[in-house]
């Protein structure tokens, strides 16, 4: 459903990516971790045509994303939700307006059919009753549902989250990591989750990739992370200071 094949990126003169081979299967929880500015959210921003490799391709669906021109990449973003690191709301719009926004942009449905979406995802969501609130009367666990509401709103096919339990408390995170799984399995989305949060990973994924030097050093299940013999996959699960990344 999703690939990014050889992919080459050089920002500001440092090399990001460096042949980054990546196969997101439909249906699939994706999740990539790795240090912090190892990559983790250029990937996402490839994924969504936010960026476009020096080199490399990058294909949704079989469509491969460096050929599409402007409306094309409109298009393709529609498949997409993307929960941003800190929820990302307009501060001068309520939640519930927020949420509504991709809605009164993108589509053609009147108020009453606009409320009606808007209400559901954030009942489903747990916001209902935050609705009318500003984004800075809230805390920051509601700025990640709310923003989780307004990446749902569409119903996109694949939905993408930068570090979604970042800044969190361990009760608010596993809240959220059990949203992820639970928005997986009634709208039945491609998840592609980008964390360094060992315990959402674990949690969420069904495969796990582990992002160095510009490059998948290794994918697999849970399982097969946990008990994987790459020093450097070991070194970053464990946390441990010594070990081949600097």
């Amino acid at each position: 459903m999703l690939e990014l094949r050889d992919v080459h990126k050089n920002l500001g003169g440092e090399t990001v990516l460096n042949g980054l081979d990546l196969k997101v299967e439909r249906g699939e929880t994706m999740v990539i971790i790795g240090r912090s500015g190892s990559g983790k959210s250029v990937t996402l921003k490839h994924m969504v045509g936010l960026m476009l490799p020096d080199s490399g391709r990058v294909t949704v669906d079989g469509v491969e994303v460096n050929t599409l021109d402007k409306d094309g990449i409109f298009k393709l973003r529609r498949k997409f939700g993307f929960l941003f690191q800190f929820g990302a709301l307009i501060n001068w719009l309520s939640v519930y307006d927020n949420v509504a926004l991709p809605l009164r942009e993108h589509t053609t449905m009147g108020p009453d059919e606009i409320d009606s979406v808007v209400q559901g995802k954030l009942r489903m969501l747990d916001m209902a009753e935050h609705s009318r609130k500003m984004p800075a009367d809230i805390s920051g666990g509601m700025k990640k549902r709310a923003g989780l509401a307004r990446a749902v709103v569409l119903d996109p096919e694949i939905i993408l989250y930068d570090e979604p339990t970042s800044g969190l408390d361990p009760v608010l995170a596993s809240r959220t990591n059990q949203l992820i799984i639970d928005i997986r399995e009634e709208l039945g989305v491609t998840s592609v989750v980008v964390t360094h949060d060992m315990v959402s990973a674990y949690k969420v994924a069904d495969r796990i990739a582990m992002l160095y030097g510009g490059r998948i050093v290794q994918t697999g299940t849970p399982d097969e992370i946990r008990s994987s013999d790459d020093p450097v996959v070991r070194q970053f699960i464990e946390g441990r200071m010594e070990g081949p990344m600097e």
